[in-house]
């Protein structure tokens, strides 16, 4: 269970297990490329040691679609390599009040990966500056 603190009450939010195919991916994702054969890689660490950081859902607030449960905020390559293994996703569900919201989730977790070149240190293999207080 993660919890979280919110205005001095606690809030918790759940991790769960959601079948693949009741996701659907956020369409405005604001990254558009993946590394050649990362998913095929991710999906065989995902069978050999399982999914240690959960995705993130929003219930979903599109058109209709017989199954579709939940939009995708962050986590797009676990739920495709979850997809790939024939895994479910774990998963928090966190409820978004907007498009708008979702878009600025969704454009924050990506923000870094987007920008490597501008930030090298954003690597997971390297350290950020000390002056950022990270």
């Amino acid at each position: 269970m993660v919890k979280k603190q919110q205005n001095k009450s606690m809030v918790v939010e759940e991790v769960i297990e959601i079948d693949t195919a009741q996701i659907e991916p956020y369409p405005d994702q604001p990254r558009k490329e993946r590394e050649k054969g990362w998913v095929e890689r991710l999906a065989i660490s995902l069978k050999k040691r399982g999914q240690k950081q959960p995705a993130i859902v929003t219930p979903y607030y599109g058109p209709k679609k017989d199954g579709i449960v939940y939009y995708l905020v962050e986590g797009e390559n676990r739920w495709r390599a979850a997809k790939l293994a024939g895994l479910r996703l774990r998963a928090i569900v966190r409820k978004m009040d907007s498009p708008k919201e979702h878009f600025r989730e969704s454009a924050t977790a990506n923000f870094f990966r987007l920008n490597r070149a501008k930030y090298p240190w954003s690597s997971p293999q390297s350290t950020p500056p000390r002056s950022h207080n990270l």
